[in-house]
């Protein structure tokens, strides 16, 4: 398992899997992503990007984007499979997991809540309200708006040695 920056990846590998970082990259730097996630993954390597982004396209929180993650943006579903697919990548499976991440972001909510008089020790009251507005918003944006989770497991170029289906997680 290797923590770093994607740019300072040096190697090949069987399997190459990025949770919850691709959002942070920034529009213009997805082909670069792409492009490193295919020369570091071997033919017939498996892959799997985890990702916050929007099935559709919708304006940005710009808030969000000013007060909480800076430099950020959420990628269109096809944005990413046209990009994947420039660059030789076989899907295999998307799953989007919207309403999983809206619990997650609830309980991350109701514990922040749990601990705010805390927090309030170590940050001001504007911190405080920000985290408070964007837990609770974000929340609300994978309930009824336009936030997605992807999970897009891929390969590179083709591989028919996987099995065909999910049933073999489950089992």
């Amino acid at each position: 398992i290797l923590y770093k920056d994607y740019r300072e990846l040096s190697g090949k590998f069987d399997k190459i899997v990025s949770i919850g970082m691709f959002e942070h990259v920034g529009k213009k730097f997805i082909p670069v992503f792409i492009k490193k996630i295919s020369s570091s993954l071997r033919k017939g390597g498996l892959g799997l990007l985890h990702t916050i982004g929007r099935d559709t396209p919708s304006p940005s929180d710009p808030w969000t984007f000013k007060y909480i993650f800076p430099g950020a943006y959420l990628p269109i579903l096809d944005e990413i499979l046209r990009e994947m697919g420039k660059n030789g990548f076989s899907i295999l499976d998307i799953e989007n997991l919207r309403l999983h991440y809206a619990k997650t972001l609830d309980q991350w909510a109701e514990n922040y809540e749990n601990n705010v008089e805390k927090v309030k020790k170590m940050f001001d009251d504007k911190f405080v309200r920000q985290w408070r507005l964007f837990l609770n918003g974000a929340s609300t944006g994978f309930k009824y708006g336009t936030s997605c989770l992807y999970q897009i497991l891929f390969t590179k170029g083709l591989n028919n040695t996987l099995p065909a289906t999910r049933s073999h997680i489950y089992t």
